[in-house]
């Protein structure tokens, strides 16, 4: 009986001559990150501002390049070349805003875990046959669907320093999906839609640390550079006849 079992023949899977499935797909990014620190001040994005306005003539190739693909983009153009999948996770992100670019008091965002992925997902089927102008819908649109999740997110306030943390908000999470709309014939549909919800909002906050949040507003929110950049390039004084340089110290209100 076991000579028997032996000889009988074993049934093998056959392999599948159906061609792959070709990705929607024309660029990825995955990427990772851990531990990411970032300090915000209005002054330090207008020095940003200033420091690559000086790149005009990379700007004009760019305006170059615009224009071109302006001429030869129509809205029957494949939507395939829009699909660009992103699946990016970053753990323990904190943003760090100063009360002012001199003062040690600042608010701290644990932002906890952060992830964005997106994907394709048929659009609803349209109520009607025809747009507004006569034009008819595609047969088949897709929606390029982003979902955005903060899980975990705290806020604090403290000082430049210090390892004493004051909590403002405590293990926060929020879910955004954004829905973007990825052909121009379907004009029943939003170009962009988002939804979301914010789950375990607890904020409590003294009287210190309103005036702290009310400071960030007003002096680094608020904080208007003495010298900005034009979109022509040039530097336009917002105060006074004369380009005045930033003070080393802060202004006394």
């Amino acid at each position: 009986a076991a000579a028997a079992a032996a000889a009988m023949p074993t049934a093998t899977p056959h392999a599948s001559t159906a061609a792959p499935k070709p990705e929607p797909w024309k660029s990825k990014l995955n990427m990772k990150m851990a531990s990411v620190r970032y300090v915000h001040t209005r002054r330090f994005l207008a020095d940003i501002a200033n420091y690559v306005s000086h790149f005009q003539q990379m700007q004009a190739v760019f305006a170059d390049v615009r224009s071109a693909a302006s001429d030869i983009l129509k809205p029957k153009t494949e939507t395939l070349a829009s699909y660009f999948k992103i699946d990016i996770e970053i753990d323990s992100p904190l943003v760090i805003v100063p009360r002012n670019s001199f003062s040690e008091d600042m608010l701290e965002a644990d932002l906890g875990r952060i992830s964005l992925c997106n994907s394709l997902k048929p659009a609803p089927a349209p109520t009607r046959k025809l747009n507004s102008d006569g034009t008819p819908f595609p047969e088949s649109t897709l929606v390029d669907s982003m979902n955005i999740a903060i899980h975990n997110m705290n806020l604090y306030s403290t000082k430049r320093g210090s390892t004493e943390r004051h909590p403002l908000l405590a293990e926060c999470s929020v879910d955004l999906c954004w829905d973007r709309n990825l052909e121009p014939l379907r004009r029943d549909l939003a170009n962009n839609k988002i939804s979301g919800q914010v789950a375990n909002i607890q904020i409590g906050a003294s009287h210190k640390q309103y005036e702290l949040f009310m400071g960030i507003l007003n002096e680094n929110m608020g904080f208007e550079p003495q010298v900005l950049v034009r979109p022509d390039g040039l530097l336009a004084e917002l105060a006074g006849e004369r380009h005045a340089q930033i003070p080393s110290q802060p202004q006394q209100p």
